[in-house]
């Protein structure tokens, strides 16, 4: 409830959140709230934004306006939140399979729990249909802390080694407002990556924080691109700064769901303290799994990172195929032998027809009552 005021992007928005909890797997208006409190709200997204059924970001405020960490509908606590909307992802499905499926292999991924939202911009009485908004999915926002990204997380004191060498998040990704952005140098026909820190916060981070990143990087890119890249050792091989194995993770959550995202954008990475950095976490999986007409989205067979250049293919390439062609075979055979070994254990458990089907339709009956009325709000099936 807005008391009035509309939702802006870019722009919080004053509010109050009321949480009421399913009774026997129904909610109602007359069940006693589970939650409310003050918070902050604007319209996240870019092109989702053209959506009649907008995506919100809410941050939980205490009494004095600062942030209050709370639980909601069961996910741990904290202050930061997306109300996600599946709109042109008609399933409801894409994401929060996508995030479960990477969870399960092992990583991170950001909690997450289907609601149904109403929202009150008119200062009235509340109402069904004008405010309500349909089946959203409640999921964590992706930030450094003990319940999400696990990793250290850097002050503004900490300029030198070993402090300085993590918590980072970095990310491969659209234009925001307020970026961070830094560019590493590329080489071997390899073209050089436009990045974007994501935590510490580009206003927060200092210039030693910012630079140590970008460095770490380039060394990496350095080794990965060496012309001795596949017999050297130590800290010239490119394994000294990553993670192979969320790598091939990463290759496999964007193949396997086909997600025309993937590799190029929302590609967030994250490096904890005196560790490697991991391609993870995973984020915007809306587009995956069939829901796109490009890329080879719709197909069922062949890979989807063939249809890209070198550079959306973000190093990924060069581990895979060793050149900046799609075709090339002259990539690490010990990083597709990971890739081969990974896909031998995942087609016998997570991603086994066998498992992954029964759980789509347990979480489609799930949402049986609801999509009826996401579908009469936002009519758009056919």
């Amino acid at each position: 409830n807005t008391s009035g005021r509309g939702i802006a992007q870019e722009s919080r928005t004053p509010a109050t959140v009321t949480v009421i909890e399913p009774f026997r797997g129904r909610g109602s208006m007359t069940t006693p709230p589970e939650f409310q409190a003050n918070c902050q709200m604007e319209v996240r997204g870019q092109s989702s934004t053209s959506f009649p059924k907008l995506a919100y970001n809410m941050e939980l405020n205490d009494p004095n306006g600062n942030d209050l960490e709370h639980g909601l509908v069961g996910l741990p606590a904290e202050s930061d939140w997306v109300l996600y909307n599946p709109y042109s992802d008609k399933p409801f499905l894409q994401n929060f399979l996508a995030y479960e499926l990477h969870e399960q292999m092992g990583h991170y991924s950001p909690r997450r729990k289907f609601v149904e939202v109403f929202v009150d911009t008119t200062g009235g009485s509340l109402e069904y249909p004008g405010d309500y908004q349909g089946i959203y999915i409640l999921v964590e926002k992706i930030k450094v802390d003990g319940n999400r990204v696990d990793i250290a997380r850097l002050s503004t004191a900490q300029n030198t080694e070993p402090e300085v060498s993590g918590g980072y998040i970095i990310k491969k990704d659209k234009d925001s407002p307020g970026d961070y952005n830094f560019t590493t140098q590329g080489g071997s026909g390899f073209t050089a990556q436009a990045l974007k820190l994501h935590e510490p916060k580009p206003r927060e981070a200092t210039t030693a924080q910012k630079n140590w990143i970008r460095n770490y990087v380039v060394q990496f890119e350095k080794a990965l691109y060496a012309s001795t890249w596949l017999t050297a050792t130590g800290t010239n091989h490119y394994s000294y700064y990553i993670d192979a194995d969320s790598f091939v993770d990463n290759h496999w959550m964007v193949e396997f769901a086909k997600q025309i995202d993937g590799y190029r954008l929302s590609n967030y990475m994250s490096k904890d303290r005196n560790g490697k950095l991991k391609m993870e976490p995973i984020w915007d999986w809306n587009l995956s799994f069939g829901n796109a007409d490009y890329l080879g989205g719709w197909l069922t067979t062949g890979w989807y990172y063939t249809q890209l250049d070198e550079n959306a293919h973000i190093w990924l390439r060069r581990l895979i195929c060793g050149t900046a062609s799609p075709g090339g075979s002259s990539g690490d055979p010990d990083f597709n032998q990971k890739i081969i070994d990974r896909w031998s254990v995942l087609r016998t458990n997570r991603f086994a027809p066998s498992v992954l089907l029964p759980r789509i339709d347990e979480l489609a009956a799930s949402l049986d009552e609801a999509q009826v009325r996401d579908f009469q709000k936002w009519p758009r099936l056919g």
